[in-house]
């Protein structure tokens, strides 16, 4: 679980639109390699689902930083999770 002294980064999008504040918002985490406190909480299911519903957002992806990739084309595991629902989909792939 995440303590209080530890910053997880966020930023919201909102995707399927070209203009600001429309289409669908949702919030994105990156979890970086070379931190590895941040790579852990990636593991915790649980604090997902508590982040995805403390942003309320209709969806929150968590990509983590995968190792195998380069500079030009690095690897994420790509997680999404909704507000309510602990159904988590999973996917990797290269940018």
């Amino acid at each position: 679980m995440a303590d209080s002294k530890h910053t997880l980064p966020f930023v919201t999008v909102d995707a399927f639109t070209t203009r600001p504040f429309s289409g669908n918002p949702a919030s994105v985490l990156v979890f970086p390699l070379g931190d590895d406190k941040l790579q852990q909480l990636a593991h915790d299911d649980a604090l997902m689902q508590q982040i995805a519903a403390e942003f309320n957002l209709s969806e929150t992806a968590y990509c983590r930083e995968l190792e195998g990739g380069s500079e030009d084309e690095p690897r994420y595991e790509l997680r999404w999770r909704t507000p309510v629902a602990g159904a988590s989909r999973s996917r990797r792939l290269r940018q």
